[in-house]
């Protein structure tokens, strides 16, 4: 679908499309999608953000009511449900239905806002499995040393390092993002817009950074971490569920599994 500014911009009230078979369509609507693939995407989008926000809800209860996870990995888990619930009721609802009509239909305001949220969860999303990752390493293969006892003791601060983080990074983007106002049709819409006054390159370099930093670098640490703790697994012959101990063949030396 084509720029809903570059069309006004430029005086285009209808646009042509022809199709393979050399049909010519006019399509005079800013929408992308038909009534009846509508309903069925309000459905689905109104039913995952339901879902988001009751199925995570219950997590954060369990979490915080329950003894069967370690304290630092409930910290954890309750922090990343709230991520999911932010990006599942604060930012899917206006994402869809930007894409699905083709313009910006809630308050501008909330425009820069539902990108901060947006950007904010997807950070501390990969923040958090990162973390978790990290710290189920040490406490699995190295749970005597200063590590596991300083994550132990500061789980609090990791976790507001994620949030502020993820702040900035996202605050960058919202700093050029903007609900723009443009006429199709003599009807005045809104444009949710995320390059405001922004140079090309200054957007290429934040796009590689945003790219490193949310899955890159996020990738490689789960992957050495928990790629590190299946070799263990792997290379241990021993394993009491019960107790949630390992037994190391070699040295027949205990090693707790969480605690």
């Amino acid at each position: 679908m084509a720029d809903p500014l570059w069309l006004a911009n430029n005086n285009f009230t209808t646009i042509l499309l022809n199709d393979s078979f050399g049909s010519t369509h006019e399509i005079d609507s800013l929408e992308a999608f038909g009534p009846r693939v509508q309903s069925c995407l309000i459905t689905l989008y109104s039913l995952t953000a339901f879902l988001a926000f009751t199925g995570n809800s219950l997590v954060i209860m369990v979490e915080m009511y329950g003894k069967r996870s370690a304290r630092n990995l409930r910290k954890f888990l309750i922090n990343l449900a709230i991520s999911d619930i932010l990006i599942g009721v604060l930012s899917v609802p206006f994402i869809y239905t930007d894409l699905m009509l083709g313009r910006w239909i809630f308050s501008p305001i909330l425009c820069p806002i539902a990108q901060f949220v947006q950007l904010l969860s997807v950070f501390v999303t990969t923040y958090t499995l990162t973390a978790i990752g990290i710290e189920r390493y040490i406490a699995t293969l190295h749970p005597l040393t200063c590590a596991n006892t300083w994550l132990r003791s500061h789980c609090n601060l990791v976790l507001g390092v994620g949030w502020v983080s993820g702040a900035g990074l996202a605050s960058v983007a919202v700093l050029h993002t903007q609900a723009l106002p443009f006429s199709f049709r003599n009807e005045t819409y809104y444009d949710c817009r995320h390059d405001v006054d922004w140079p090309e390159p200054d957007v290429r370099v934040y796009i590689v950074f945003s790219f490193v930093f949310t899955f890159l670098v996020p990738m490689v640490f789960i992957t050495v971490s928990y790629g590190a703790i299946a070799r263990r697994l792997l290379r241990c012959p021993f394993l009491n569920a019960s107790s949630g101990v390992f037994y190391d063949k070699r040295n027949t030396e205990f090693i707790n599994k969480m605690r």
